[in-house]
């Protein structure tokens, strides 16, 4: 999508992006809440607005992401710190009993 909005520049941003927000769905709220893998459903969105491309993922679990500071030698944990660095803001829409969504936004030039 990114190419074909002219955003090749920010592929590799968006990328990792999608990916940490992915795999937090999958692991956090997929896994957590017992969902199986027949189930379990998360979508992924990428929204292009003026000066931002907003990435976004829904899943079905009602638990909010949480910004964690784990130990230098800690394996996991920093994905939210990822996203927090690449992007310009990110954020969780208000839990509901069907799930939320997680979003970042990428700074992007002005549209054309």
């Amino acid at each position: 999508m990114l190419d074909e909005w002219g955003l090749t520049a920010y592929i590799e941003d968006a990328v990792i992006v999608v990916g940490e927000l992915i795999a937090n769905a999958a692991r956090h709220a997929l896994e957590a809440d017992g969902h199986d893998e027949t189930t379990a459903t998360a979508w992924l969105g990428l929204v292009r607005r003026q000066q931002a491309v907003i990435c976004a993922v829904a899943d079905p679990s009602s638990c909010v992401p949480v910004l964690q500071h784990p130990g230098q030698l800690s394996e996991s944990g920093r994905g939210l710190q990822i996203i927090e660095a690449l992007t310009a803001s990110w954020g969780c829409s208000r839990p509901q009993s069907s799930g939320k969504m997680v979003w970042a936004r990428l700074p992007t030039p002005p549209q054309p």
